[in-house]
């Protein structure tokens, strides 16, 4: 069978696809992969124009899919994949929904507030394969067929949607920890760490390698500290992300937060729904109940995206 992507709609085919962002140590595309290779699927087709993904499989391993930029379409099902959505374990039975129901059409919604989630069966006598685009379009009840799926299939459209999907993907390393080392009940890493004894750490985190955990540091995740990190005395993080070679001052208090490669904050900074990138903090807005886009979040993400690529 085969996968479609379409190209992400939040952010401009010139900045790093948001199939890049690392979720838990692991790139987005990657964790797509899998979850289409478990459903069945042998081939990715991804968006043409977009040269940083074409660039990321010339010197990747796609896990035995074939990549292709164009196909032509084969008897059977094919699945348009929203690039911004991180499919959970419900997708083989999405498909398997699709068949049963002979739907032209079938739209995955959430479990939760019926939201869509940009995932699309399609049957190749569907007119409707040859430009998938056309799907984003599409309304939900004008689809033949719908399936709730859980809220671990999350689409990533802005800043809490990411802190969103890294926990969803802590809650899996249990079942998918080959090269990590589990350090403490819930705190994996996959290189060495420096932990100071007197430091606490709770809940589910991941370590990069050559982090350095100060005395006092409190740790409460879910929560992902990229490589090379140093987290400086006293300091408390929670629910947040720390990107590759950032670093945390004494006495810092970070909550529901991204921080960016390179960042450093100050002694006794207080960031919370924030996103700190290029010497910078964008503040994000709490979201409403039933809401999942704002446009603080959006632009915070957009940019570190921009600052990442």
């Amino acid at each position: 069978m085969i996968a479609v992507m379409l190209p992400a709609p939040t952010f401009s085919g010139r900045t790093m696809p948001v199939s890049l962002l690392p979720i838990a140590h692991t790139d987005m595309i990657m964790h797509q992969l899998a979850a289409l290779a478990t459903a069945g699927m042998d081939t990715l087709v991804i968006p043409p124009h977009q040269n940083a993904l074409h660039d990321y499989f010339q010197v990747r391993f796609s896990g035995g899919m074939a990549i292709r930029t164009s196909y032509e379409p084969p008897p059977g099902t094919i699945l348009v994949l929203d690039a911004c959505t991180m499919p959970g374990r419900e997708l083989a039975a999405l498909l398997s929904c699709h068949e049963r129901s002979r739907a032209p059409l079938t739209a995955a919604v959430s479990a939760a507030g019926r939201r869509p989630l940009g995932l699309f069966a399609v049957g190749t006598d569907s007119p409707a394969h040859a430009r998938p685009e056309l799907l984003r379009k599409t309304s939900i009840q004008a689809a033949a067929s719908q399936f709730a799926m859980a809220d671990n299939t999350i689409r990533i459209r802005n800043v809490a949607d990411y802190l969103a999907a890294t926990a969803a993907a802590l809650a899996e390393l249990p079942d998918r920890s080959g090269g990590l080392r589990r350090i403490a009940n819930s705190v994996w890493t996959r290189g060495a760490v420096f932990i100071s004894p007197r430091a606490s750490l709770t809940g589910s985190i991941l370590l990069g390698d050559n982090c350095s955990i100060a005395d006092g540091v409190r740790i409460i995740g879910p929560a992902v500290i990229g490589d090379g990190c140093m987290i400086c005395r006293g300091a408390r993080i929670e629910r947040s992300v720390l990107w590759a070679g950032s670093a945390v001052g004494s006495q810092a208090r970070i909550t529901d937060a991204l921080i960016t490669s390179g960042f450093t904050t100050g002694p006794g900074a207080l960031i919370d729904h924030c996103v700190c990138a290029n010497h910078a903090t964008h503040r994000v807005l709490p979201l409403r109940p039933g809401s999942y886009r704002t446009q603080h979040s959006a632009r915070g993400l957009r940019q570190a995206v921009e600052i990442q690529a």
